[in-house]
C-alpha cells in the first residue's frame, strides 16, 4: 500500500508517496491559484510517473492521503477571501473596527512598535462597515433572553447583505456562547432563504467569552470558507474519479488531522497548516539526530515561514495574531511574512521573529 502527502504552496504543488518497500518519491508541480486542486493532481500524476505506476491504480492502491496546505493563509495575505457580512448584537456594530486597545501592535515586532506614529489597525478590514449589520436581541450572562432576536430584522438585514454581494455571514452575538439559541435561529432564517451561503456561528466555533477576539474568529472562518470549501470539494471529486475512495485527511494547525468536512465547515483550523507539518516533520528528525532546539523555515512563493522547536517541543499559541487579527484558535506558532497582490509586503505575523525563546 501507498502513503501520499501533499502540500500546496503559492508556488509550487508538492507530493510525497511512500511505497511498500519504504522507498520515498517525491515530485513538483505548478500551483494553479484559481483552481488549486488542478496543481494537486498534476502533481500527483508526476509523481506516479516517477514510481512507473498509472495514477489511478497509485491511488487506488493508497491507504492513508495527508493534505497540508496554506490557501487560508494565502488568502488573508493576498486578502483574496470571499465578501463577507457580519451579523452582530444590535449597538456592538462597530467590535470589530474598535477591536481591542493593542490591536494596533498586535503580532509586531518589538522593533516595529517602537514607530508610534507609524501603527495602524488591521487593514483593509475582513468586514467593511456597510455590510454589518445589527440585530435587536439581547441575553445576560447566564443566557437568558433579555430581548427576543428579531426575526423580521434578521430577514431584512440578510437580504440587504445578499443583495450587497455577500458570499459568506458571521454571526456573532453578546452570550451566545453561553445560549446558542439566537444564534441557531439566524443561521435558521438564512439557510430557509439562501441554503447556499456560507454561515458560521460563534457560539460552534469558539463558544468562549472574548467579544472582540470571538467576532475575529467567526468572521475569519466566514471570510476564508467558501473558497476552502469549493476547493476541497473539487479535489475529492477529481480523487474518486480517479480512483481514490478512502478518506482525504486536512493538516490542522494546531497539529494532528481532520476530515475534509470538518476543515471545509471550519477552515480557519487549517491556516499555516503547511508550515505546520514540516515544523512536525523537523522535530521527528532533530529527535533523530539529537538536536531539541531547531529553526524551521519554509519559503514560498507568497510566504516566508518560520517555526520553533525547543527542548524538543514546537511552541504553542493560545491566542494566536494573523494580519493584526487575534483569534481564539490554538495553534502551533508560525511566524509568517508575504506580500499582497499589490506587491507591498504585508506582515501576516511579526516581520522579524525572534531566535531567542520568549516562552
Amino acid at each position: 500500500m501507498y502513503r501520499i502527502a501533499l502540500d500546496i504552496g503559492g508556488t509550487f504543488t508538492d507530493c510525497a508517496v511512500l511505497g511498500p518497500e519504504g522507498r520515498l518519491t517525491a515530485a513538483k508541480g505548478f500551483s494553479v491559484p484559481e483552481d488549486p486542486a488542478r496543481g494537486v493532481l498534476d502533481a500527483l500524476q508526476r509523481a506516479a510517473g516517477e514510481i512507473g505506476r498509472p495514477l489511478p491504480d497509485l491511488l487506488r492502491d493508497a491507504d492513508l492521503f495527508v493534505h497540508g496546505c496554506t490557501i487560508g493563509t494565502n488568502a488573508m495575505i493576498e486578502r483574496t477571501g470571499v465578501r463577507t457580512g457580519l451579523l452582530i448584537t444590535r449597538g456592538h456594530e462597530h467590535t470589530l473596527r474598535i477591536g481591542r486597545v493593542l490591536q494596533k501592535v498586535a503580532g509586531l515586532s518589538e522593533s516595529e512598535m517602537i514607530h508610534a506614529s507609524r501603527l495602524r489597525k488591521a487593514e483593509p478590514p475582513l468586514v467593511p462597515p456597510d455590510l454589518v449589520r445589527g440585530v435587536t436581541e439581547r441575553l445576560d450572562w447566564s443566557g437568558e433572553v433579555l430581548v427576543a432576536l428579531d426575526r423580521e430584522e434578521a430577514s431584512r438585514h440578510v437580504e440587504e447583505l445578499v443583495g450587497g454581494g455577500v458570499k459568506a455571514v458571521a454571526v456573532c452575538f453578546l452570550w451566545s456562547f453561553v445560549n446558542p439559541a439566537h444564534e441557531r435561529q439566524g443561521r435558521d432564517l438564512i439557510r430557509a432563504r439562501h441554503p447556499d451561503l456560507f454561515v458560521t456561528l460563534s457560539s460552534e466555533l469558539s463558544p468562549v467569552l472574548g467579544e472582540y477576539e470571538r467576532a475575529v474568529t467567526t468572521t475569519l472562518n466566514a471570510y476564508l470558507g467558501p473558497r476552502m470549501a469549493g476547493y476541497l470539494e473539487r479535489l475529492e471529486a477529481g480523487l474518486r474519479e480517479l480512483g481514490y475512495v478512502r478518506p482525504l485527511l486536512v493538516m490542522q494547525a494546531g497539529g494532528g488531522l481532520t476530515t475534509t468536512g470538518d476543515a471545509a465547515a471550519r477552515p480557519v483550523v487549517t491556516l499555516d497548516s503547511g508550515p505546520v507539518g514540516g515544523t512536525l516533520g523537523a522535530r521527528y528528525f532533530g529527535g533523530l539526530a539529537g538536536h531539541p532546539n531547531i529553526i524551521c523555515t519554509d519559503v514560498g512563493g507568497t510566504s516566508f515561514d518560520v517555526g520553533l522547536i525547543f527542548g524538543g517541543a514546537p511552541q504553542l499559541e493560545a491566542q494566536p495574531v494573523i494580519a493584526k487579527y487575534t483569534y481564539l484558535l490554538p495553534k502551533i506558532a508560525i511566524k509568517s511574512i508575504g506580500f499582497c497582490a499589490t506587491g507591498r509586503p504585508r506582515h501576516v505575523t511579526p516581520q522579524e521573529p525572534s531566535i531567542r525563546p520568549t516562552w
